[in-house]
């Protein structure tokens, strides 16, 4: 088969195909879907605009909360008793992570 032959078989071939492929066009869309679209997007944009706004406006400050004792005694000695608490609970229970490093107690006398 020659070059020609090869060139004019795909040529039959390709026009045949063509043939059988049906025409590409895209679909229109009925003029009442358009409109049924965008009613939905304005719909859509303006409830989400109305709830940001409505959060704007209703939002209100949060007062904040004043300590139950600061009436009662003055913020240096509050500090004081506090932080005494806080080192008293603390440094007797404390315990070093690397504690156990230490404990020669189980160690027969072939590892000393």
């Amino acid at each position: 088969m020659s070059d020609d032959d090869l060139r004019e078989a795909f040529q039959s071939l390709k026009s045949t195909e063509e043939e059988l492929v049906p025409e590409f066009r895209i679909p229109e869309i009925a003029r009442g879907d358009r409109w049924r679209w965008r009613i939905g997007v304005l719909a859509s944009a303006g409830a989400a605009v109305a709830a940001i706004a409505l959060l704007l406006l209703l939002k209100t400050p949060v007062e904040p909360r004043s300590a139950p004792m600061a009436a009662e005694i003055p913020f240096d000695e509050y500090s004081e008793v506090i932080s005494r608490e806080l080192f008293a609970a603390s440094a007797g229970e404390w315990k070093s992570p690397t504690d156990f490093l230490m404990n020669f107690d189980n160690l027969t006398e072939l590892e000393r």
